[in-house]
């Protein structure tokens, strides 16, 4: 039997987001990405991310993970005004919706909703064992954008390439043609009662105060939820 020497793979991931996902406008664009960088930079390195993911008691035991890149960047393209950018996270691997929850609490951190410092309060699993409940951010705008291995170097034809970038603009070009037609649909839409908002995830809702994260009601510790698998035993 061969043995293979142990592959380490860098993980990038990339969240898109604007105005309507928890970026300001673009008169704001520039403290609003400005908090969310301080606050990202926080990330950085490794930490308990049980607060910053869905857990899953049962099979995951080890909430520690390790960050080696966080940034913010804007992109050509804008909607309605609202620069469109990326989140950038780089890891050697990631929790169940951790990028997801990471970037919904970002989100908050750049409306103004809530302090840079709640990262370092939520990371601090000793003074916060338990998950305050919050939504994750919407799962459309997250993809996998690169898987880097240690040593491995893949080598793809010319045909392949070609094939694959063909394929990849048609499927644009259809996307940008929808996004014409809804936002041609939405011109003759009545604009929002001054009370309605628009959701992460495009819906409305009721404008109603923002509950800060520390006062919300907590979602069982790691602790408590293993002690309740092990009484159905």
């Amino acid at each position: 039997m061969t043995h293979h020497s142990k592959r380490y793979v860098a993980l990038k991931v990339m969240y898109f987001g604007q105005r309507f996902y928890g970026f300001a406008s673009e008169a704001q664009m520039d403290p609003t990405v400005e908090a969310m960088e301080n606050a990202g930079k926080k990330f950085l390195g490794e930490h308990d991310f049980r607060n910053f993911c869905k857990m899953d008691a049962a099979n995951v035991h080890n909430y520690r993970r390790r960050i080696t890149q966080f940034e913010i960047s804007s992109s050509n393209m804008s909607f309605e005004g609202g620069q469109l950018c990326a989140i950038k996270v780089k890891g050697s691997a990631f929790l169940w919706h951790q990028v997801r929850c990471m970037v919904a609490v970002l989100f908050m951190i750049g409306q103004g909703l809530e302090s840079v410092d709640v990262i370092d309060i939520l990371l601090d699993i000793e003074k916060t064992p338990r998950k305050p409940q919050y939504a994750m951010a919407p799962e459309t705008p997250l993809i996998l954008q690169s898987c880097e291995f240690e040593d491995v170097k893949f080598i793809c034809s010319s045909d392949s390439g070609q094939a694959l970038r063909i394929h990849l603009e048609n499927e644009g070009r259809a996307y940008q043609l929808q996004s014409a037609i809804f936002q041609e649909a939405a011109l003759s839409c009545l604009p929002l009662a001054k009370d309605q908002s628009l959701l992460n995830d495009g819906t409305i809702k009721k404008v109603t105060s923002h509950i800060p994260l520390l006062s919300r009601p907590t979602e069982p510790s790691y602790e408590e939820r293993r002690a309740k698998l092990n009484s159905r035993r």
